[in-house]
């Protein structure tokens, strides 16, 4: 086997680990998708309330 060969050669540790990384930048991007929403949907929610008051439709009732 020519040793210039040898190199190209993948190492299973290697590619696991740059797999792994892929995978934990994907949960990443995820958490960081769900937090954008979930602070928009607060904020949001926030604005609502403050439209309708202390006499919001559900406590008029």
């Amino acid at each position: 086997m020519d040793p210039q060969s040898v190199a190209f050669v993948p190492n299973n540790d290697s590619w696991r680990l740059c797999n792994d990384l892929l995978r934990l930048q994907q949960v990443q991007q995820d958490h960081t998708d769900r937090l954008l929403r979930l602070e928009r949907r607060q904020d949001d929610d926030a604005r609502m309330k403050s439209v309708w008051g202390a006499t919001s439709p559900s406590r008029a009732s």
